[in-house]
């Protein structure tokens, strides 16, 4: 189950190999609002928590902060990791051990980007503190399944 937890924080790691100056901006400033969301949910309180605290905090204006992100919830969770096409295929068409299988398809994330550790423990702290950003994140993980 923690692996799963953790699957969630990699944001769209593929860009990362095959990136343009561009792409990695993008990537760093999604990383950005995930980081400061997470912050100031655990100093100021998810209930205070507003996209506006949000933006300051990252150093963006609010139009930039709704390019990357629909609310608060949604920078706290952040985005899901992108899986290329011909990993999926890959991981179908496999016959061997489905561990083997899942590690072969997560690789290229993996190597990609490492995910942030700070972001993570921060979110296993949020998680401890605030029971209605469980609810939220599970409910992320159910999205992450279903599509």
């Amino acid at each position: 189950m923690q692996y799963l937890l953790c699957l969630n924080y990699w944001r769209n790691l593929t860009l990362a190999v095959n990136s343009t100056l561009r792409d990695r901006r993008k990537l760093q400033t999604a990383a950005d609002i995930q980081r400061a969301a997470v912050s100031l949910a655990l100093h100021s309180g998810y209930d205070t928590l507003t996209t506006e605290m949000i933006a300051a905090e990252a150093g963006i204006s609010l139009r930039t902060f709704f390019n990357y992100y629909p609310n608060k919830d949604a920078a706290i969770v952040g985005h899901r990791p992108v899986i290329d096409t011909e990993s999926a295929e890959q991981f179908k068409a496999s016959s061997g051990p489905l561990i083997d299988a899942l590690f072969q398809m997560l690789t290229p994330m993996l190597t990609a980007k490492i995910m942030d550790r700070e972001v993570a423990k921060m979110i296993g702290e949020l998680m401890n503190r605030s029971p209605e950003f469980l609810s939220l994140f599970y409910t992320s993980l159910n999205t992450l399944r279903n599509n």
